[in-house]
């Protein structure tokens, strides 16, 4: 079975976050992340396997940022995100 699926588990599938902290700040959040995939976009070009690596490794450490920091909002974490 491919690696490259959908899992019910991943951080694909998203992270639980109480009401509040979802809400505080998402618009900041959503500006970082976008910036950043427009980042990635420009470096992958038509990579489809460089651009799954990448994304995977974004999901991966914004999931890592938000549990490591569960009392903050989403504007919170935007402020740290430090992604290369």
């Amino acid at each position: 079975m491919s690696e490259k699926v959908f899992h019910m588990s991943e951080p694909l599938n998203g992270i639980a976050l109480n009401y509040s902290t979802h809400l505080t700040g998402h618009k900041f959040y959503n500006a970082k992340v976008n910036e950043i995939l427009d980042v990635i976009n420009r470096r992958v070009g038509n990579d489809n396997e460089m651009a799954f690596y990448e994304l995977s490794e974004f999901i991966t450490y914004l999931s890592d940022l938000i549990k490591a920091n569960p009392n903050y909002t989403l504007g919170d974490i935007a402020n740290l995100i430090k992604y290369q």
